[in-house]
């Protein structure tokens, strides 16, 4: 029997691979139903009018039979005319457009008045995958290009590239381009490649921290920023991670008497790079500094699931300013919860 095409999808959790895999399915649907493709239509919850996207639903296309509207950060949509105007398209949607919300969170994050009226087939939460499996899609990915990995490529890139699906299958079909078919990658190239080819990321952005390089800081944070390749809320958790890892490396030798090379091996942190600015950050700041780095990006995050969206960049580089001047303190002593 065939699959039917429901007039709203609710798209969430972290692994944003298998959402895209998932919109491109809703997409084939759509084209088999209608024997033509949909007119695509992406929004962003957090600078959209939701009337202004009912709008969108509701009128019919000159050029397609079917729409297909892609509404992302959907956990944004808090302001109450916003909410009663998704819910009320919800409640009676167009029968030539499919709706479909996507969140990093989890449903709960959104509006219970609108996850309700999501059709339950229809709510997928597309979880993060393990460790083990990611090896193995990495490996996988690579056998189909005819490049053999050396020992240590495949955590490496785990190390260096946000752990979901789409942001590995970029860089990896960036990284087999590279050698091409029937060569053999090493760590070397692995790490000198993945580290020259990005744009400024959260990877590139912890250097400048590492080393408490302030303006540095800023200005690789506005570049991202600007990019929109990646959201504040995606950055802050991407530092929290490795100012995270850097405690642990501290605790390792200061208090367990690791010496650095068992540390770092027994973090599993590899690549001459990577291992560099972990120890350079390591001396950069205190125990007591780290401890307050981490409490700061906990609350940071904490933050932007409470607070308006508009405000994630500034409050963003806010922390950064105090990582980097008072070593986490004082972040929030002027501005209530």
């Amino acid at each position: 029997m065939p699959e039917a095409l429901l007039p709203a999808y609710l798209l969430a959790g972290p692994e944003e691979g298998e959402k895209d895999e998932r919109v491109a399915a809703i997409a084939r649907l759509i084209e088999t139903k209608t024997g033509e493709p949909p007119e695509r239509h992406r929004f962003h919850a957090f600078e959209t009018r939701m009337a202004d996207l009912v709008m969108v639903l509701s009128n019919r296309s000159l050029f397609a039979k079917h729409r297909l509207v892609l509404v992302a950060d959907a956990q944004s949509v808090k302001n109450k005319a916003d909410v009663e105007a998704l819910a009320a398209y919800l409640a009676a949607p167009a029968d030539d457009a499919t709706l479909v919300l996507e969140t990093s969170e989890l449903p709960g994050a959104i509006d219970a008045s609108i996850v309700k009226l999501v059709p339950k087939p229809a709510q997928v939460i597309f979880w993060e995958l393990y460790d083990s499996a990611k090896k193995g899609w990495i490996i996988n990915f690579f056998r189909q290009r005819k490049v053999v990995l050396e020992p240590g490529v495949v955590d490496h890139i785990l190390d260096m590239v946000t752990n979901n699906t789409r942001e590995l299958a970029a860089e990896c079909e960036r990284l087999a381009l590279y050698v091409g078919p029937g060569a053999t990658l090493d760590l070397e190239r692995a790490e000198q490649y993945l580290y020259h080819s990005k744009e400024e990321n959260v990877f590139t952005l912890f250097d400048q921290l590492a080393a408490r390089d302030h303006a540095g800081g800023q200005e690789v944070l506005d570049k991202i920023l600007l990019s929109g390749d990646a959201d504040p809320q995606q950055v802050a958790a991407g530092l929290l991670w490795q100012f995270g890892r850097i405690v642990k490396y501290r605790r390792l030798v200061d208090r367990e008497h690791y010496n650095p090379e068992e540390a770092l091996g027994a973090l599993k942190i590899r690549g001459k790079r990577n291992q560099a600015t972990v120890q350079a950050a390591a001396k950069a700041y205190s125990r007591g500094e780290l401890d307050t780095i981490v409490a700061l990006l906990a609350e940071t995050d904490a933050r932007f699931r409470m607070g308006r969206a508009d405000l994630h960049p500034l409050m963003l580089q806010m922390a950064v300013h105090y990582i980097t001047r008072n070593g986490g303190r004082g972040a929030w002593k002027d501005f209530a919860a």
